[in-house]
C-alpha cells in the first residue's frame, strides 16, 4: 500500500513536474520521463517505526528519444501537493484494502483509528523535538521547519530488524497495543464499502475547498488539486477523480483566471487579482531593495 501511493506520486510528479528545456538558450520546455530510484526504509532516526521511501530521481528527463537535464525548480513548486496525494493515496489503499478506518489531524496527515494515540506521542519522538525547538524559539514558517529539523538530526544508528521488532512489540504492548490487538484491528475492519458521491457529497467538498483557497488572493491548478486531496479520502477518490473535480471547480463562473508572467493564476474576484498583482509588485521590490 506504501508502495502503490509511492508509485501514484511518482506519475503524479512525471506528469507534472518533470520538464526539460530545449531550442535556443533552452527556450522551449517539454514533458519528460523520469528515472527514479526508490529505497524504502522501515525506521526514524530515533529507531523507532516511520515506514518511508527516498525516491532519487536522476536527472535526466528522457524527450523525444533524447535525455535532457531536468528543469529542477518544477519539482519544488509541486513538493507539497505531491506529499499531499501520497498521504491521500495512503489513506485510501488502507481503507480499500484492510478496510480500516481513517481521520484526518493536524492539516493533511492521518491516523488509523484504534491505535492509540499515547503509543503515536511515543514512537513520534523525532517530531517532539522538532516541535519543541520550534515553540521554544516562536519560529514557524517552512523554512524553519526544516533547519530545526536538521539541527535536532541525530547520527543514524544501525540496530538489527529482529531486535528493533521485538522492542517494538514490547513497548506496543505496553499501551495496550501489540501484535494481537493490531491483528485483531484488521481482522475486525469491515468490507470497504465506497462512500456515496453525489452531487450534494461535490458541493460540500467545493464549499470546504472555496473555505480553503479563500485565505490567499490567487491560486494556481495545483493548490486546487492539493486541497481536494485533503477531502479525497472521506469518498475514496483516487488522483484521476481528484483532478477531474479540479476541473470542474476550476470552470466555475465566478472563478476568474488571469496570466501574470508564464503562469496560469485563479481568483474568486477581480479584486483578488489586483491584490495579488499589488503583492507581487511589492515582493519585486523588495527584492530589487535589497540588491
Amino acid at each position: 500500500m506504501h508502495r502503490q501511493a509511492v508509485d501514484e506520486t511518482i506519475h503524479y510528479l512525471e506528469d507534472t513536474a518533470a520538464t526539460v528545456r530545449t531550442g535556443a538558450g533552452g527556450s522551449e520546455m517539454h514533458r519528460a520521463k523520469l528515472i527514479v530510484a526508490v529505497f524504502p526504509h522501515h525506521t526514524s532516526r530515533e529507531r523507532e517505526p516511520h515506514l518511508h521511501s527516498h525516491a532519487v530521481v536522476i536527472n535526466i528527463g528522457l524527450h523525444d528519444g533524447q535525455a535532457h537535464a531536468l528543469f529542477s525548480p518544477n519539482f519544488y513548486t509541486y513538493k507539497a501537493t505531491a506529499g499531499s496525494l501520497y498521504r491521500s493515496a495512503l489513506a485510501r489503499h488502507l481503507q480499500q484494502d484492510l478496510g480500516l478506518e481513517v481521520e484526518r489531524r493536524d492539516g493533511d496527515f492521518y491516523d488509523i483509528k484504534g491505535v492509540p494515540q499515547d503509543l503515536m506521542t511515543v514512537f513520534s519522538s523525532r517530531r517532539e523535538a522538532i516541535e519543541t525547538m520550534l515553540t521554544e524559539r516562536a519560529w514557524s514558517s517552512p523554512r524553519a521547519a526544516a533547519t530545526v529539523t536538521l539541527a535536532t538530526r541525530p547520527r543514524k544508528r544501525e540496530e538489527a530488524q529482529e531486535s528493533l521488532l521485538a522492542r517494538w512489540h514490547v513497548v506496543g504492548s505496553e499501551y495496550g497495543f501489540g501484535m494481537p490487538e493490531a491483528a485483531r484491528l484488521v481482522q475486525a475492519a469491515p468490507a470497504f464499502a465506497a462512500p456515496s458521491w453525489n452531487a450534494a457529497a461535490q458541493d460540500d467538498v467545493f464549499r470546504a475547498l472555496r473555505s480553503r483557497l479563500a485565505r490567499q488572493p490567487a491560486f494556481d491548478a495545483k493548490e486546487v488539486v492539493r486541497a481536494l486531496a485533503l477531502e479525497a479520502p472521506a469518498y475514496a477518490l483516487d488522483r484521476s477523480a481528484i483532478e477531474a473535480l479540479a476541473a470542474t471547480f476550476l470552470s466555475a463562473d465566478d472563478i476568474y483566471q488571469y496570466t501574470p508572467s508564464r503562469s496560469i493564476l485563479y481568483a474568486f474576484s477581480e479584486e483578488d487579482i489586483l491584490l495579488d498583482r499589488s503583492h507581487s509588485l511589492a515582493q519585486e521590490h523588495e527584492v530589487e531593495w535589497e540588491l
